[in-house]
């Protein structure tokens, strides 16, 4: 997913070399992890590309037999990118 890397690597950014630890790489694969099962692992390729959307990228909508994501669960996606710091 494109949302997590950019903005686990911005934070990563922010650690001097050498200070970047296994418990900090441990929490980061822990919040992409999370980030990857409220996105993919909840609704696949449709929730791909609302999430896209919903960042402000070009994510489109799914080509069928898939559907987009209906108004509730966008809503519901989200929450939960804005709880991880990734939307307002």
């Amino acid at each position: 997913m494109v949302l997590a890397p950019l903005s686990t690597a911005r934070r990563g950014a922010e650690l001097p070399p050498g200070q970047v630890t296994d418990h900090t790489q441990l929490v980061v694969q822990e919040r992409v992890t999370r980030i990857n099962h409220a996105v993919a692992g909840a609704y696949g390729v449709s929730g791909v590309k609302a999430a896209m959307n919903l960042a402000g990228l070009k994510g489109g909508i799914p080509r069928r037999p898939l559907l987009p994501l209906t108004p509730p669960q966008a809503e519901e996606m989200r929450k939960a990118l804005a709880a991880e710091g990734l939307l307002s």
